[in-house]
């Protein structure tokens, strides 16, 4: 409650939600309704809600970082790029 007056205070928008039981049924239809909410959202401020420009490179950065042989490229380049981050 103490959020919820601090959002409300400070002029944030807010979002009760009250479910009568936390069966399956219920929050599948909870996760759906937000889930929705946040492509509408996304869509309203003019971002692509379905766009993850960076994920799959993250995924091959990542998965050559722990050894895949078929992504030692991918591992090179991950490792050069952090080398930039390194205050040494």
């Amino acid at each position: 409650e103490g959020t919820t007056a601090s959002l409300i205070d400070s002029g944030a928008p807010v979002l009760e939600v009250s479910v009568p039981c936390l069966d399956e049924a219920a929050m599948g239809a909870l996760f759906v309704v937000l889930e929705s909410s946040v492509v509408l959202m996304g869509l309203m401020d003019g971002v692509d809600p379905f766009d993850q420009p960076a994920v799959e490179d993250a995924k091959r950065f990542a998965a050559g970082l722990l050894g895949r042989e078929d992504c030692a490229a991918d591992a090179a380049k991950a490792r050069s790029l952090l080398e930039d981050l390194d205050p040494k």
